[in-house]
């Protein structure tokens, strides 16, 4: 059930964003979601905070390392950016378009019950 907050409890979840304590820690501190914590601070106009550790240059070099034909795999331990995080990279250029980051046609291989 959803409870309205009152202006004081508002300006206090502002205050503590702003300070910037930990989100998780001013959810709790008001007895509220994490998720009503950060739309509340963007609601007043907060400035959105980013966890994001990866530059645009560390993008850039996972899109040129995948369109030479690196897999995620190989960019991860050459980056130092996390497998996931590279396939992640590669996954949101494809869907917004960039060309380097196109799937590339997978490799045919002999069907093993046809060997010899």
């Amino acid at each position: 059930m959803a409870i309205a907050l009152t202006d004081n409890v508002r300006a206090s979840i502002i205050a503590d964003y702003q300070a910037g304590e930990k989100v998780a820690y001013v959810a709790a501190k008001h007895g509220i979601s994490r998720m009503t914590v950060v739309k509340t601070a963007r609601r007043a106009g907060c400035e959105a905070r980013t966890s994001a550790r990866w530059t645009d240059a560390d993008r850039e070099r996972v899109l040129d390392l995948w369109a030479d034909s690196n897999s995620c795999k190989t960019i991860a331990r050459v980056t130092g950016i996390p497998r996931g995080t590279a396939e992640w990279i590669v996954g949101k250029a494809a869907i917004l378009g960039d060309a380097r980051a196109m799937p590339r046609p997978r490799p045919v291989r002999a069907n093993r019950a046809a060997l010899p």
